[in-house]
């Protein structure tokens, strides 16, 4: 149904028309110095393309203007259709990285080979976005992001089909696909893709500007496929990163270059590559058709040489390495990029330090781009990959993970896990990306982390347990006594082990019947906070619901009263007044408040050496 939705939309604006409405009255732009308007183009036309094709050096290569189509990528958005005429370039076919290269036509410039039909025969048929249309970009507000101003809400990034659970199980990685008619089954829709629902043999498509990752491995890749194609964004494994010798400065960048833009740099690198358009003085123009289409960004922005054009039926593309960071990409729209060269967005620091089993440590470092949709699944796949380099002695591991985040204004966040399994690594990865996606995505102000540090230990082994029995030691609970009681835990491969411990009865607990509660991370975590987690009301709320976060590297056992009491902004309230109560939960309230039906009377924890699961509770009557 939606694919034929857009057909119709599709078929209507072509045909120049809306049923039941009119055409906004909008003047065409005015000429700009030095370019040729659409209007002056005849087919036949002469002209050059500019590019590169190897290193930084800009080469020209010739084309004929075919002719021009109304309402392309929008309403009232042209696109001028153009046949190459070099030979090279004919067997090429469109070329991911391309995207941006100025076309002439008497020395003046035109626009930007933005779009071509990926199987054409026999002939290069390309589009071209016009300058104008690219030189709107330029006058769009930058981002500004204000403290206290929501930002939109998205769909939260999940390694589990791709949608963060309320309260995910122990193993929430079980699958890494997606899951069909799952509500958080979409893309973003870029550009000339908003034609989608036709043939792509038929469709004139915008190039493509994969995101090149080098230094992270088919495995890990793999794993979050479904979770960066759930945000419009394909990754492409190729060899690189860096360019060497630092890479070509600033200065070098013309009409023609290519450029990058940076989400990762590093040890790890994700970068896409186009080519730059126009530049007048510091400020550029690039790519004729959006990246991300995010609007407003603060994407660093870097130079790029070309090793080579990789042919391929399928996609040919530019194998390039990546150059230092020279500025900022402000904008990303429909008709292409914008940005200055000079000042550098801020990045968040990446590292993660992996010791190994003979003490010795290898430290991943990089720098991160901040952004709240991309920003949690790149830290996430950098974790899992760092992660993944441990494996080349065994596949049985266990990995022990101490994160720390430094966000700006608050005390240092501080997360600690415990995995293992067959899944152990993908579990680790998917639940800090969970965590980093809740804290980029609130609802009330833009974080800024200035780093992410991981410490990573392991085992060569899977250190796995589970609660097998339970059993009450000592006689009946008594006030101001302690009960006793013995747990067995079954091991993974290993003998059951026996855990004993003392559980002292409250003096206030005389007559009542009281519950000893045993269980995992999850399961004490859910009691703490009942199954919502819609009672934040700042970013302070969910830095500090992150803070309290519990170990799967230890057992929790807690001894619960039944008391109606409130959760509110991350506190437990047992035994509000009525009125009280009534107060925190009316909808006019700006801190709403869960109701509670369990209070914790006494609380410890037991460590172990891996990873554990389960959960047991027992009513416990408690005599005078």
């Amino acid at each position: 149904m939606r694919s034929a939705q857009k057909c119709l939309l599709f078929l209507f604006a072509t045909a120049g028309f809306w049923p039941g409405a009119q055409a906004a009255d909008i003047s065409p732009p005015a000429p700009i110095d030095g370019t040729l308007p659409v209007a002056d183009l005849k087919p036949g036309m002469k002209g050059e393309w500019r590019t590169s094709i190897q290193g930084t050096t800009v080469q020209s290569f010739p084309l004929e203007v075919l002719g021009v189509m109304q309402n392309f990528s929008g309403p009232q958005r042209s696109i001028i259709i153009c046949q190459a005429l070099d030979p090279a370039q004919m067997q090429n076919g469109p070329v991911a990285g391309m995207s941006g290269s100025p076309v002439y036509i008497d020395g003046k410039l035109v626009g930007a080979y933005a779009y071509g039909f990926t199987y054409s025969k026999d002939q290069a048929i390309i589009g071209v976005t016009p300058i104008a249309d690219m030189m709107e970009v330029l006058s769009q507000p930058n981002a500004t992001p204000l403290p206290g101003r929501p930002s939109p809400r998205v769909v939260p990034l999940s390694l589990n089909g791709g949608k963060a659970a309320e309260q995910p199980d122990a193993k929430t990685t079980a699958s890494l696909s997606s899951l069909p008619g799952d509500s958080s089954d979409w893309h973003v829709t870029l550009g000339a893709d908003r034609l989608a629902g036709r043939d792509i043999g038929s469709l004139m498509k915008a190039l493509p500007t994969p995101l090149m990752v080098s230094g992270v491995s088919a495995r890990t890749l793999a794993a979050f496929k479904d979770v960066f194609a759930k945000r419009g964004v394909e990754l492409m494994a190729v060899p690189g990163g860096s360019a060497p010798n630092g890479g070509p400065p600033a200065s070098t960048l013309e009409p023609g270059s290519p450029m990058a833009a940076v989400l990762l740099s590093g040890d790890f690198s994700i970068s896409g590559v186009g080519t730059l358009t126009w530049r007048q003085g510091d400020r550029i123009v690039a790519f004729g058709h959006p990246m991300f289409d995010y609007g407003a960004v603060d994407l660093p922005l870097a130079t790029a040489d070309v090793v080579t054009v990789v042919r391929s039926y399928d996609r040919s593309f530019k194998l390039a390495n990546v150059g230092p960071i020279v500025g900022t990409i402000s904008q990303d729209r429909l008709t292409g990029i914008a940005g200055t060269i000079g000042p550098k967005p801020a990045m968040t620091s990446f590292k993660a330090h992996v010791t190994g089993l003979d003490g010795t440590q290898r430290t991943f470092q990089g720098d991160l781009w901040q952004n709240r949709e991309l920003s949690p699944a790149i830290g996430a796949m950098g974790l899992l990959e760092s992660l993944n380099t441990t494996e080349q002695t065994t596949q049985e591991q266990t990995f022990y993970i101490n994160a720390t985040l430094d966000i700006d204004g608050f005390p240092p966040l501080k997360l600690s896990q415990v995995v293992s399994g067959p899944d152990g690594a993908n579990e680790a990865a998917d639940t800090f990306l969970q965590q980093y996606d809740q804290l980029m995505n609130n609802d009330f102000e833009a974080p800024h982390v200035r780093a992410l540090d991981f410490d990573i230990k392991f085992r060569d082994s899977w250190l796995m347990s589970s609660l097998e029995t339970v059993r009450v030691d000592s006689g009946p609970a008594r006030v101001g006594e302690k009960l006793g009681v013995t747990f067995t835990l079954s091991n993974y491969r290993n003998a059951p082990t026996e855990q004993k411990l003392e559980v002292p009865i409250p003096q206030s607990a005389a007559g009542e019947t009281l519950t000893l509660f045993i269980g995992d991370a999850v399961a004490a975590e859910t009691l703490d906070r009942g199954a919502s987690r819609r009672d934040f009301t700042s970013l302070a709320d969910i830095v500090n619901y992150l803070r309290q976060g519990r170990n799967h590297g230890a057992i929790y056992v807690k001894l619960l009263r039944s008391q109606t009491g409130l959760r509110v902004e991350g506190d437990s309230l047992p035994g509000l007044p009525p009125s009280v109560e009534a107060l925190y939960l009316s909808p006019k309230n700006v801190s709403p408040g869960n109701i509670t039906t369990q209070t914790t009377l006494w609380e410890t924890s037991i460590p172990v050496p891996g990873e554990f699961t389960g959960r047991f509770t027992m009513p416990v009557k408690v005599l005078p």
